[in-house]
């Protein structure tokens, strides 16, 4: 194919094709045939057309090979093709959808974007500016690291496998709102050698939160941390339905106030009543001594406690409904852990060790941490927006609530350059306490 995507005018000329391309006159702008055989320089500039097409195009383009992307991510079966006996995709489609998924995530701005279709601005104002012109609220994320990074930070990371490959869920933020996220901080990693070529990378901290703004930038409303699917939907719905009620001016404040006041007395009510369910629990089973909960919100949590409270959320957990993942979610999930060798494949098409399937395991394990991380962070810390958006703090800028939710309900505050992970009271015996400052260059 000849190439002539070169320099700012050659871009100009295949994004206005591509933006008629992905209305339909001339076929799609991104063929899986045709990238596998592009080098990463014209990825890129393919992606920067589909990018510059905007939301439309790149949703357009996602449902143009819908089959082969759920085919690819095995949407449908769930499971490796060599667990469930079903051909390996031949190594011509790998390629392409290597490809593929490079230039979609890149246009949308987000890992696994092929799954959601969803079109992320990285820029505020652009985002208040379009937001302006449609009449749509905002979502906005603030995370450490990148989105379209495969290691941003776990909160980020678990929103793009089980929020946003959610298919009600990508269809109400994709239609009801401006999508916008921007990176609070690089997200910190660890590198575990273990001396004979073998290497464990993680990241080792770091957590996102949505915002909710009116297309103005007013901020409605804020969601710490990871809450489970169904519970997101209801808080996109809620967010939908206050930017409606929304007026101008001293009216918005108060309606804003409102509705806090409202969320903040119904959280109360519902942490009463998991109280004395707990509390019925606890007569029947060892530990949470009755003086645990009466304090584990009012005066909040000390380091000691830790032992106790990680009890305490994992057993209240087991008393609410089981979280609903996605089979897109469930299919991204496995398609991260790798293809078995063929022994391990051979063993898992026996039907009584399906249920041995470590992937499964881990499946279980993940959704069980969704659960305990929605009531955490429902009752220890929106809470704690909830309390500060029903008064005054609600016409506060976005910039000053998200020092205060960093610093105060992540406790890695801006002015830590070690974000928590080396707390000043802890004796290391390292000189320095092992830290050390090395100048990036730039």
């Amino acid at each position: 194919m000849k190439n002539w995507m070169t320099g700012l005018g050659g871009l100009t000329m295949v994004s206005a094709v591509g933006i008629v391309g992905a209305c339909g006159m001339y076929g799609s702008p991104v063929v899986p045939s045709e990238l596998a055989e592009m080098n990463s320089g014209e990825l890129v500039e393919r992606a920067e057309a589909l990018r510059l097409a905007g939301p439309r195009a790149l949703h357009e383009t996602v449902l143009r090979h819908k089959p082969w992307i759920d085919k690819m991510y095995g949407v449908h079966h769930g499971a490796f093709p060599g667990i469930t006996g079903l051909p390996a995709p031949p190594p011509a489609d790998v390629k392409q959808f290597a490809a593929f998924r490079k230039v979609i995530d890149h246009a949308a701005q987000q890992k696994d974007a092929a799954l959601s279709g969803l079109y992320w601005y990285t820029d505020q104002r652009a985002a208040r500016k379009v937001a302006q012109e449609q009449g749509k609220p905002i979502i906005y994320l603030r995370l450490l690291g990148n989105l379209y990074d495969e290691r941003s930070c776990a909160n980020s990371r678990f929103f793009r496998t089980v929020l946003y490959t959610d298919p009600a869920i990508a269809k109400r933020l994709r239609e009801d709102f401006i999508l916008c996220w921007e990176s609070e901080r690089p997200i910190p990693e660890l590198t575990i050698s273990f001396g004979d070529g073998r290497k464990l990378e993680q990241t080792i901290t770091g957590n996102s939160a949505h915002y909710a703004w009116l297309p103005d930038g007013q901020v409605m409303d804020v969601l710490p941390g990871l809450f489970r699917p169904e519970a997101f939907r209801r808080w996109l719905e809620q967010m939908t339905e206050l930017a409606r009620h929304c007026g101008t001016g001293a009216d918005r404040g108060e309606t804003l106030r409102a509705y806090h006041q409202v969320e903040l007395k119904r959280t109360r009510e519902d942490w009463a009543a998991l109280l004395t369910r707990m509390e019925a629990h606890s007569r029947t089973q060892a530990g949470h001594p009755a003086t645990f909960f009466s304090r584990l919100v009012g005066a909040g949590p000390k380091p000691e406690d830790l032992a106790e409270m990680t009890s305490f959320w994992r057993s209240a957990a087991k008393m609410e409904p089981v979280p609903v993942l996605s089979k897109q979610a469930l299919a991204v999930i496995r398609a991260q852990q790798g293809r078995p060798d063929a022994k391990n494949a051979m063993l898992f098409a026996v039907s009584k060790m399906r249920v041995e399937d470590p992937v499964m395991r881990k499946i279980r394990t993940f959704r069980d941490s969704v659960a305990v991380d929605t009531l955490y962070n429902t009752h220890l810390m929106y809470r704690r927006v909830h309390e500060r958006l029903s008064t005054g703090h609600i016409s506060e800028s976005q910039a000053v609530l998200n020092q205060w939710v960093y610093a105060e309900l992540f406790k890695t505050p801006a002015n830590d350059p070690w974000l928590g992970l080396a707390p000043a009271s802890v004796y290391t015996g390292l000189t320095a306490d092992g830290k050390t400052f090395v100048q990036q260059r730039r």
